[in-house]
């Protein structure tokens, strides 16, 4: 096996920032998939050195990873100062498996170096020895191991097998808390759940008909059932630790009467069909869904759950066959850009809803430096899709 290390590729097959203006970057793309072609073995490692990719975002990077898959050896990227794409090892690694692609393993700068990667069972870490804090990190080795079960997880906990585990299952957390030599921790998250609508569909199109479903859904009886008092009602897509987070917008009240009154307005007085779409595996989810069924019955919506492993309910979900889903979102920071454009102005969680004011408002947040001006634009935002 031997190791390639190539850098400054500055791909932009999926974006418009052509290299080919500059001089010696004509053709630049065939020759380099010539030469790589020529010297690489399936076997070999290329290490990518960063500055790989112009897009601004993962899915502005799709086209040119796709071109680097197609080409032999595994691949180490390393992030540059122009990979703005790149965002956290999780995020991309899901991006990696979502599109199918096997051979590649992110690794930063940290205090430790990815060595190796057995996609959907683990990632190993090995100590970074040139890691700029003297006598860190401590730990020679990590294994980060995937456990999709989040029962699996706890009993793993329980049983020493491993060491930590993130997402505890709500329900678990005062049985952990009392079991001796262990440790629980909860701290103020930016991640929420939330149900999406499809729009495309017949039903669900109807404004009345969404409204209906918002005043039937007793959020705070979900917060205590299935949290354990380890959340809050939310109003909008941002968490409450967010910055911008719109703090004035109150919940609509959980009133069945007016949910009634707003389906027969809408044409459905004696309710409808439903089909919601759980992840397996996922205790949280399948308990949500669980109460939904039964608060929107209450209104004659008579509601099917249909349990699918992830990667199945995702790809119906961006293909826009589904009728209701339940969905989560954890942002990585405080500012809302990333969550306002990913889930409310780019896709709008794959449900075929736009909303052109709001979008006009994001591009604006993205070029203003007014901190002030900003936090109204977002609010603005929020208020819309309240």
């Amino acid at each position: 096996m031997a190791v390639f290390i190539i850098g400054d590729l500055h791909l932009s097959l999926g974006c418009e920032k052509p290299m080919d203006v500059f001089q010696g970057w004509q053709d630049y793309v065939p020759r380099l998939e010539k030469n790589w072609c020529a010297l690489v073995a399936p076997q070999d490692t290329v290490v990518l050195a960063g500055d790989t990719s112009w897009g601004m975002k993962l899915e502005e990077s799709l086209e040119d990873f796709r071109f680097l898959e197609a080409l032999p050896g595994r691949k180490v990227l390393l992030k540059g100062n122009h990979d703005y794409w790149w965002t956290t090892a999780a995020k991309m690694a899901a991006f990696f498996e979502a599109n199918g692609y096997e051979n590649y393993l992110p690794m930063g700068t940290g205090p430790y170096m990815a060595t190796s990667w057995a996609k959907e069972q683990e990632i190993v870490f090995e100590k970074n020895p040139y890691y700029h804090v003297e006598g860190e990190p401590k730990t020679e080795t990590l294994r980060v191991v995937v456990v999709p079960d989040d029962e699996a997880r706890v009993m793993q906990l329980q049983a020493g097998e491993v060491d930590i585990i993130c997402d505890v299952p709500f329900s678990s957390m005062q049985v952990l808390e009392a079991t001796d030599g262990i440790k629980t921790s909860a701290v103020p998250s930016m991640s929420n759940r939330y149900i999406v609508l499809n729009t495309r569909d017949e039903i669900l199109s109807n404004k009345e008909v969404r409204q209906a479903l918002a005043y039937a859904t007793d959020k705070q009886e979900i917060v205590n059932m299935v949290l354990y008092g380890y959340g809050d009602v939310a109003t909008t897509i941002l968490s409450g630790s967010a910055l911008y987070h719109d703090d004035e917008l109150v919940d609509r009240e959980y009133n069945v009467e007016k949910a009634k009154e707003l389906l027969a307005s809408a044409g459905y007085p004696d309710g409808f069909e439903l089909e919601l779409l759980v992840r397996s595996g996922n205790a949280v989810f399948e308990q949500i869904a669980t109460i939904i069924k039964d608060q929107w019955s209450e209104i004659g919506v008579n509601v099917t759950l249909t349990t699918l492993e992830s990667a199945t309910l995702l790809d119906l979900q961006y293909a826009g066959d589904f009728q209701v889903v339940i969905g989560t979102w954890s942002d990585d920071i405080l500012d809302p850009i990333s969550a306002v454009e990913n889930t409310l102005v780019l896709d709008t969680f794959s449900t075929g809803y736009t909303n052109e004011e709001a979008v006009e408002l994001f591009n604006a947040s993205t070029v203003e430096l007014d901190e002030a001006k900003r936090g109204e634009y977002f609010k603005q935002i929020q208020e819309i899709y309240f």
